[in-house]
């Protein structure tokens, strides 16, 4: 069990979330994967958010936003494999 406060302005909020895991770790360690995880979503969101415009999009009915969705994950993750001279690619995929 995790349980997160923030303070924002002068409002706090205190939210409890349940982990199942057959991870054999202590609870620091535990906590540092979750914030890792965590961390992760944020910026691809943001990332989502700011290169597309993800939270403006109005696309809603059907397959349509889980499709959207995907298609915008893979041009973010084609587009973090470009090399600096910006002609050849080096995606690892495993």
């Amino acid at each position: 069990m995790v349980v997160r406060v923030r303070n924002l302005w002068n409002k706090t909020s205190r939210e409890v979330q349940c982990y199942l895991t057959r991870l054999n770790c202590d609870a620091r360690n535990l906590g540092q994967v979750i914030r890792l995880h965590w961390g992760v979503e944020n910026r691809l969101h943001w990332t989502l958010d700011v290169t597309f415009s993800e939270d403006a999009c109005r696309v809603r009915t059907g397959y349509a936003p889980q499709n959207l969705e995907d298609v915008l994950k893979v041009e973010v993750s084609y587009k973090s494999c470009k090399s600096p001279d910006h002609d050849t690619y080096h995606c690892n995929i495993n």
